[in-house]
């Protein structure tokens, strides 16, 4: 596989997305906005793949990735290859997030309400683009459930089933 646009400018774009497991059944989540999020740019024809946090999955990216979107405050993206393009979207806890020392070494950071937005803009050296959830995920009425590690997960809703 071609490792640069330049050696292959004609395949597709290919980014990863972190997720804390690649298994739906383990109730993060982040699996059900990091498919949603990758089902709608495969649409725009990218090539998309998953990490997970397992075995440092996160920072493991196939060397053909182009860039990451992380999802999680505690994927700590000094740990990946200079290479990739960075991407956080932060959904939840925009406290935590600006309180990472890497915070300010993403490449691009999104927040996904106004709130958040200007809580990264006052709080840090970035910019955010707002990124607002998809309305299915909006409005499926999945309860939030917070585990004990401090990670979310939520009970999914059958209509995402």
């Amino acid at each position: 596989m071609p490792r640069s646009r330049i050696e292959s400018p004609s395949a597709p774009f290919h980014v990863a997305i972190t997720l804390m497991s690649l298994d739906p059944d383990d109730g993060f989540g982040d699996w059900y906005t990091g498919h949603e999020l990758g089902e709608a740019l495969a649409a725009f024809g990218w090539r998309v793949t998953y990490l997970e946090r397992k075995a440092d999955g996160w920072y493991q990216p196939d060397p053909a990735v182009e860039a990451v979107i992380v999802l999680l405050d505690t994927c700590d993206i000094r740990r990946m290859p200079r290479t990739v393009v960075t991407m956080a979207w932060v959904r939840s806890w925009p406290e935590r997030w600006l309180e990472r020392a890497w915070f300010d070494e993403y490449d691009i950071v999104f927040g996904s309400s106004d709130r958040i937005v200007a809580m990264v803009r006052e709080g840090s050296s970035k910019v955010a683009t707002l990124l607002p959830p998809t309305p299915r995920r909006v409005n499926s009425a999945r309860p939030a459930v917070v585990r004990a590690s401090g990670e979310p997960s939520v009970v999914p809703s059958s209509r995402t089933r």
